[in-house]
């Protein structure tokens, strides 16, 4: 957790950024929902915080910037977990609403689905079907999310309870367990695998 105002206090941090400042333009600011900025409920998707780097680099006029953070070992660890389970929610959220365009970004170009049928779907006709209609998630609840992290594999499982439609079939509302796993490829988290089975409690 950082407070702009609280770090200048610390001798060493106030040297370093001084010193940055000799030969750069220093640009300071803290992340949503934390130090000085306002307080959110909910983690925000990567999106989100892009779009708040570019809303501060647009109110100080700054059109290039080079990014710079300072984490230890832990937080790097908590941070990889934290940007898999925004991602997946996020991913949920793209899905319900059919925006595929946005799922898409999220799907790695060689994914594959088992559905809970155990039916088996690639990225493509995955897709497809949600964007026809052929696939449509009228409600998917996602529960406590729970991610396991391997350098640039995660793999994550959570309960959930979805109602969906598949071929005009309607299944209703009911309860599941997701296993997925994501790989980071580019710098950027993609889900490669996905499984879901109908939960008998």
């Amino acid at each position: 957790m950082s407070h702009r105002q609280v770090m200048w206090e610390l001798p060493a941090y106030a040297r370093f950024c001084e010193r940055l400042a000799e030969f750069t333009r220093l640009i300071l600011f803290d992340k949503r929902g934390v130090g000085m900025s306002d307080r959110v409920s909910g983690a925000a998707t990567l999106e989100t915080r892009m779009d708040d780097i570019r809303a501060v680099m647009d109110a100080v006029g700054s059109e290039r910037a080079a990014r710079a953070g300072r984490t230890s070992a832990e937080d790097e660890a908590g941070g990889r977990m934290n940007d898999v389970e925004m991602i997946e929610r996020d991913r949920i959220r793209a899905l319900l609403e059919a925006d595929v365009d946005r799922a898409a970004r999220l799907h790695a170009d060689d994914f594959q689905l088992i559905t809970p049928s155990g039916r088996v779907l690639s990225k493509e006709g995955y897709l497809e079907a949600v964007r026809s209609g052929d696939i449509d998630y009228a409600l998917w609840e996602a529960g406590e999310i729970v991610v396991r992290s391997y350098g640039d594999v995660a793999v994550i499982r959570y309960p959930s309870e979805i109602a969906f439609t598949v071929g005009g079939t309607r299944t209703p509302r009911g309860r599941y367990w997701h296993t997925d796993l994501y790989e980071r490829r580019d710098g950027r988290w993609q889900v490669v695998w996905s499984q879901a089975t109908a939960s008998g409690g």
